[in-house]
């Protein structure tokens, strides 16, 4: 152990080869391994020169753990929510061979995405959309029909609003809700075609 003119304490080998650790007066606490310094300490926190291993890591409320030179990557909980913070580039997520799947409850699906695979939609945990080879497939809940809304013009008028509509009957409708309620305008089964104005 060397302790030096009011600039701190060093320890070494048997040998003084070797620094161990040092403790700079006002300053930095230094830690080696095999004469490289691998931990300091610093006005602001810690730096660690490696990999480090834990069991365990906790960040408080509105603490950020992040990453990348300028800090352009951060993970956060404000107290009340997560994020996924960045400030440069895209955000890739990549997997490794497996699915991606996203839950708002941990019970609940909200998002699949299957490897090399469909992608697929729920509402309140029931599927409605799967994309497939040749497109998208959307599907009623069990005993119910499947529907696509179309708005125009953001929706805002109700003669901009139409549907199409698959029933459990096997029919097909187009339908509008220009005047206030869904009206048929044309309604498909296997065997024809029919044709309405203000059904």
């Amino acid at each position: 152990i060397r302790v030096g003119n009011g600039s701190g304490l060093s320890i070494k080998d048997d040998s003084a080869s070797e620094t161990l650790a040092t403790f700079n007066n006002n300053g930095a606490v230094e830690l080696y391994h095999n004469n490289t310094k691998k931990f300091e300490t610093t006005s602001s926190g810690a730096t660690v020169t490696g990999t480090l291993v834990s069991d365990g890591l906790s960040v408080g409320n509105g603490e950020h753990i992040s990453l990348g030179n300028s800090n352009q990557f951060k993970l956060y909980h404000d107290g009340s929510n997560a994020a996924l913070q960045t400030t440069s580039g895209n955000t890739y997520l990549y997997g490794g061979g497996g699915n991606f799947l996203i839950r708002p409850v941990n019970a609940e699906q909200g998002l699949n995405v299957i490897a090399n695979g469909a992608v697929e939609l729920f509402h309140n945990d029931v599927k409605v959309c799967t994309t497939t080879t040749e497109g998208i497939r959307v599907q009623g809940a069990e005993g119910g029909g499947g529907k696509i809304e179309i708005y125009a013009d953001e929706g805002d008028d109700n003669a901009d609003k139409w549907h199409l509509l698959a029933n459990t009957d096997g029919t097909l409708l187009i339908r509008n809700l220009s005047d206030g309620s869904w009206d048929t305008n044309i309604k498909l089964t296997s065997t024809s075609t029919e044709l309405y104005a203000d059904d």
